[in-house]
């Protein structure tokens, strides 16, 4: 048997490899929900506030409730220049962290 079997026998090795494997499924969950939520608000926009064109911003947050407080708050809103603003200004947070 090789040393490199050995190894990967080693209860020590297994947890390395359970423990990264948890951190990677862990982080893919959190990418797919600030996924979910872009697309949710993108779509909301577009069939809401068609002329608003808003998708290259939105897609630069990464802060899943950011883009789940500014869903709430365009459902409420009026006017493509409302959301424009919004959208905008959380775009520009971001942008500054």
């Amino acid at each position: 048997m090789s040393i490199r079997e050995l190894m990967k026998e080693s209860l020590l090795y297994q947890e390395i490899v359970a423990e990264g494997e948890a951190k990677g499924e862990a982080k893919g969950r959190a990418v797919g929900l600030v996924e979910g939520a872009k697309e949710t608000l993108r779509q909301f926009i577009e069939w809401r506030f068609p002329k608003v064109k808003v998708a290259r911003k939105i897609n630069q947050i990464q802060d899943v409730e950011l883009l789940r407080q500014l869903l709430f708050e365009a459902s409420m809103m009026k006017s493509d220049t409302e959301v424009r603003k919004r959208i905008d200004e959380a775009f520009k947070s971001q942008k500054a962290q």
